[in-house]
């Protein structure tokens, strides 16, 4: 994203000079230094979370320029792959092998430089008009389970036929 490195400096000191100390017994102790940054809590942690979301954006939207890309046939015109919310990733495209290794390169790239990473227990993989042998290999390619049709995102509720605003 191009920030000076004075920037990331200053961003870097903040994440990895991380220091407690415990009151106990009315007095502090000595300074306990912590091995790694962030920390539930951390103030900066949103925004860092808003860059590190912003990375994973450019990318996902690099990706529907690859011609091999296939784009989930009502998103072609918009050229809309993803929307995201908060910690909420929502990604739609046509559900063949290749589209599907291209992503998963991107998650890969992206998780390398963030060391973010999706939770395979908390994501879910939905496939519609899909046959049973491509599922299989679609769904062994991610290691996501698969969920079923209709789900909610956002409160609104989707299915691979029409969308319903309840």
């Amino acid at each position: 994203m191009v920030f000076s490195a004075k920037f990331i400096s200053w961003i870097m000191t903040c994440v990895t000079t991380v220091s407690y100390s415990l009151l106990l017994n009315g007095r502090l102790t000595k300074t306990l230094h912590a091995n790694t940054g962030l920390r539930q809590g951390y103030l900066m942690l949103p925004y860092l979370f808003v860059l590190a979301i912003e990375y994973l954006d450019r990318e996902l939207q690099q990706l529907t320029k690859n011609g091999n890309f296939n784009f989930h046939p009502r998103c072609r015109k918009l050229e809309t792959i993803h929307v995201c919310f908060d910690d909420d990733l929502l990604i739609y495209y046509w559900a063949d092998l290749i589209s599907i290794t291209l992503l998963n390169e991107d998650f890969m790239k992206f998780a390398r430089a963030s060391r973010l990473h999706a939770n395979a227990d908390k994501s879910s993989f939905y496939l519609a008009g899909v046959d049973a042998h491509t599922k299989h290999k679609l769904l062994e390619e991610l290691g996501y389970t698969e969920g079923t049709m209709v789900f909610r995102y956002l409160g609104v509720l989707l299915t691979s036929k029409n969308l319903i605003v309840n």
